[in-house]
């Protein structure tokens, strides 16, 4: 499972076209990277001001398939445009029970 939780910069907002455009490419990864199993992100809708502003969870069959995305082009080209406008957290975990492949 890889979970990261993206924090806009001060001064970008959800409307900034930067924004948009970085939730968009992230949004389209399992179209163009077939390693994906399961894709989740989206916009947090609590507004709270400890949380993130977008995040996404996914899952990969097998440590390789997450190993060929970290390096797939569109992920990297996904990287670059939050570069410019957030910071990020991240987390590649195993589940509570699971096993590594």
């Amino acid at each position: 499972m890889h979970v990261v939780a993206f924090t806009l910069k001060p001064g970008v907002s959800r409307e900034d076209p930067r924004a948009q455009a970085a939730a968009t490419i992230t949004s389209g990864h399992p179209a163009a990277i077939p390693e994906i199993a399961t894709w989740y992100c989206g916009w947090d809708i609590t507004h709270r001001p400890d949380s993130a502003d977008f995040l996404l969870v996914s899952t990969f069959d097998t440590a390789a398939d997450c190993e060929t995305f970290q390096s797939h082009p569109e992920h990297q080209r996904g990287k670059e445009a939050w570069r410019q406008i957030a910071t990020w957290m991240v987390a590649d975990i195993l589940p509570c029970g699971g096993e590594h492949s």
